[in-house]
C-alpha cells in the first residue's frame, strides 16, 4: 500500500510550503529517538515524518509526488511516460547549505553519436533538525537542565550535530543563560572557519508531592 506523505505530516494537499514545514517541526520533536528513547514505533513514526517532509518540501520531488506516487506504488505506464531513475550514493561536504549545487561527473543523460555522458547536478537542501536552530555558522540549541543543577552547580551534557559535549556550570546558574562553545558549530565549506554553539539553559522544574509543598515552599523561602 502506497504511503500518503500528506496523510502521515497531517496536512492537505494544497498545503503551503509554510503549512508542511510547521507540520514537520511539531511531529518531529514528538517523536524524535531523543525524546522517545528506544521506542520502536515511535523511530519508525520518526522516520516516515523525516522522508514525507524531504519529499514534500522540495518542488520538483513535490510534483513528481502528486503525479507518480512513490517507490511503493508504480507510477503510470503507457504513452508518454518514460522513467530511468536510479539511485545514486553522493558525498556531502562539510558546511553545505541549502541552494548549494554539487556536480556528479558522468552521471547524467547519455552521450550522442559515442559521446561522454552528460554530469549529474545535485541541489542540496538541508532540513531543518528540531533539535537545533542554525544562524550562519552558529548553532542554538536548549539544553534541559536539572533544578539541583543550577542551584547547586554540575555539569550537563550538550547535545552537537556530531555527538555532545560536557558543559559545566556554576552554582546559581539563571534559566535562559547562554553559553558559548566555541569551535563547536558549523563548518565553513572550505574549511578553514568553524562557528559557535550557544547552549541556552532551560530549567527542568521537577513535580512535587502534595505532602510536600509545604516544605519545598519553606525550602526556597530560606534560599531566597
Amino acid at each position: 500500500m502506497a504511503r500518503d506523505y500528506y496523510r502521515i505530516l497531517g496536512v492537505e494537499r494544497g498545503a503551503t510550503d509554510g503549512d508542511i514545514k510547521r507540520a514537520y517541526r511539531k511531529l518531529a520533536r514528538e517523536f524524535h529517538p531523543d525524546v522517545t528513547g528506544d521506542d520502536p514505533k515511535a523511530t519508525e513514526r520518526f522516520k516516515q515524518v523525516t522522508v514525507a517532509y524531504e519529499t514534500l518540501s522540495d518542488p520538483q520531488r513535490r510534483r513528481s509526488y502528486d503525479m507518480f506516487g512513490t517507490k511503493d506504488q508504480p507510477p503510470p505506464s503507457g504513452p508518454g511516460f518514460s522513467l530511468d531513475v536510479d539511485t545514486l550514493k553522493i558525498v556531502v561536504p562539510a558546511g553545505v547549505d541549502s541552494g548549494t549545487r554539487l556536480r556528479v561527473k558522468g552521471k547524467g543523460d547519455k552521450g550522442k553519436d559515442g559521446g561522454p555522458d552528460g554530469d549529474l547536478y545535485v541541489v542540496i537542501e538541508v532540513v531543518d533538525d528540531p533539535r537545533f536552530m542554525r544562524d550562519g555558522l552558529d548553532i542554538h540549541v536548549d539544553v534541559k537542565t536539572p533544578l539541583a543543577t543550577v542551584l547547586l552547580g554540575g555539569v550537563v551534557e550538550v547535545p552537537l550535530p556530531d555527538g555532545s559535549a560536557r558543559l559545566t556550570i556554576v552554582a546559581a546558574t539563571q534559566g535562559g543563560q547562554i553559553f558559548r562553545l566555541r569551535g563547536k558549530g558549523f563548518v565553513k565549506a572550505s574549511g578553514s572557519i568553524r562557528g559557535d554553539l550557544l547552549a541556552t539553559i532551560r530549567v527542568v522544574i521537577p513535580a512535587v508531592p502534595e505532602d510536600a509543598v509545604d516544605d519545598v515552599a519553606a525550602l526556597l523561602g530560606r534560599l531566597g
